[in-house]
């Protein structure tokens, strides 16, 4: 195994954390102290300009969010190896970590479930909210809320993370005309139609929530194709109460609601559903 690099910019490296098909994740510490999750793209995806390009969206895009349930970004750079960003290291782990280890532990408390939730749309209303330098709205959509792209803190804050996949209206790398980005198993209808708003958030926030109380994938087909296929013909997620007695009507009324095939059916906004969870049941306090 290559040993990972002494410094990355700034930052010191402490260890290699993980790796995806575009880039690598290092544990750093800042020239200040703080630790650091450094995404460094791989050295023959900083050779493509489709790759660089979408990697410095995400930068600059990065640069503009100022938000507790965000993780922040450090630093935007270029190493010898390639181009990296720096960006705040939370102390926790992944919905996805958590609900690996949900089975051995037991279901996800209901108020800690609509805590994360809460959080994350919390995030999102921010974001969805965001204008250019220009005064207009930049019309920014995650488009890849998913298990992973949610960190929980040990002291319980929930962070979105990664706008790598972000659609804004300044971003300079396009997405191509029928190219789909995002993860299969939480992609809303319209957005295998190419069309999609803050809504479409919403509906992949609505399939975490419901993963984080049932503790089962909805969209949990044998292939990408089945998945696909599964996601063009939802109708609605069946109700969580159906799996979970436990659940509250009204929040199990509201899964179904943020997660219906048409979005005009779901909350009109992410502030709206925060909103509409805090209502329906007690949040567990941060």
């Amino acid at each position: 195994m290559v040993s990972p690099p002494e410094r990355i910019g700034s930052f010191e490296v402490v260890r290699r954390v993980g790796a995806g098909g575009m880039g690598e994740i290092f544990l750093g510490t800042h020239p200040e102290g703080d630790f650091v999750a450094i995404k460094r793209l791989l050295r023959q995806a900083s050779k493509d300009p489709v790759f660089v390009g979408m990697f410095l969206d995400e930068g600059r895009l990065a640069r503009r969010l100022d938000h507790p349930h965000i993780a922040r970004l450090y630093e935007i750079g270029e190493s010898p190896e390639g181009h990296y960003l720096a960006m705040e290291w939370v102390d926790g782990g992944s919905v996805h970590e958590l609900l690996a280890k949900s089975p051995g532990l037991g279901p996800v408390p209901v108020g800690v479930a609509a805590r994360i939730a809460a959080d994350v749309a919390e995030a999102l209303a921010y974001a969805h909210a965001l204008r250019g330098d220009d005064g207009a709205p930049l019309e920014l959509v995650h488009r890849d809320v998913s298990p992973a792209n949610v960190l929980v803190s040990f002291k319980g804050h929930a962070k979105l993370l990664d706008f790598g996949l972000a659609r804004a209206r300044t971003q300079l790398q396009k997405t191509e005309p029928g190219m789909v980005k995002g993860k299969f198993g939480y992609l809303a209808p319209e957005q295998l139609g190419g069309r999609m708003d803050a809504r479409t958030d919403l509906f992949a926030l609505g399939l975490v929530l419901w993963e984080l109380l049932t503790g089962r994938r909805y969209f949990d087909q044998a292939t990408a194709a089945e998945t696909v296929a599964a996601a063009r013909s939802h109708v609605g997620c069946s109700p969580v109460r159906a799996l979970r007695p436990d659940v509250p009507e009204a929040l199990s009324a509201l899964v179904q609601q943020v997660t219906a095939a048409d979005a005009s059916a779901r909350p009109a906004s992410a502030e709206a559903f925060r909103s509409a969870l805090e209502a329906a049941v007690p949040l567990a306090p941060r």
